[in-house]
């Protein structure tokens, strides 16, 4: 049985520079990453991203942590659009991009929702850097609580992923000219 959390950030708009890291050797799965998210975006008119070895090596930093947090902006200096997923079991980078996009069956073009889907699809973002990682101790600080009334962060064994996106997806306002179904 696999158990996973997606996380999200649309667009960051007071970023602040707190973490700096020098861009990482090439990661022996980039090609799996781009090739997943490609193949949802060729399916939506969007345009091929291209790898960005200084987003991958941001998100490298976080997944190190092994902490299921969004970053809140603090990685760069400039916005950027982020989603995070963690499951336990095997859990590939086709599963992690087809947890980002389940809610694809939800997008109403009349009415537009931003979401996970919206942002891997996005027109407007050309340039993705992902990293994953197995966590034998993954906090994830939202989920607490014990039977004694103290709050205790809940931990997992699981592969977490973290992928950046430049530029943000999910501006309000920019659906119509940046998803299409």
């Amino acid at each position: 049985m696999i158990t996973f959390v997606v996380l999200s950030i649309f667009l960051t708009l007071v970023p602040n520079c707190l973490v700096h890291a020098a861009p990482l050797s090439p990661i022996p799965q980039i090609n799996e990453f781009l090739a997943a998210h490609n193949g949802i975006r060729a399916a939506h008119n969007s345009s091929a991203l291209t790898w960005s070895d200084e987003f991958a090596a941001k998100a490298a930093n976080w997944v190190d942590a092994c902490v299921l947090q969004l970053t809140g902006g603090i990685l760069s200096d400039i916005p950027y659009g982020e989603l995070q997923v963690a499951a336990s079991g095997s859990f590939s980078i086709q599963d992690a991009l087809n947890t980002f996009i389940q809610d694809e069956p939800n997008y109403n073009p009349v009415h537009p929702v931003l979401s996970h889907f919206t942002q891997v699809v996005w027109k407007a973002t050309t340039q993705v850097g992902c990293a994953v990682k197995q966590c034998k101790d993954l906090l994830d600080p939202r989920l607490v609580g014990n039977n004694n009334g103290t709050s205790t962060p809940n931990k997992l064994h699981g592969t977490y992923y973290v992928c950046l996106y430049n530029p943000p997806g999910n501006v309000v306002g920019e659906e119509k000219h940046n998803v299409q179904l």
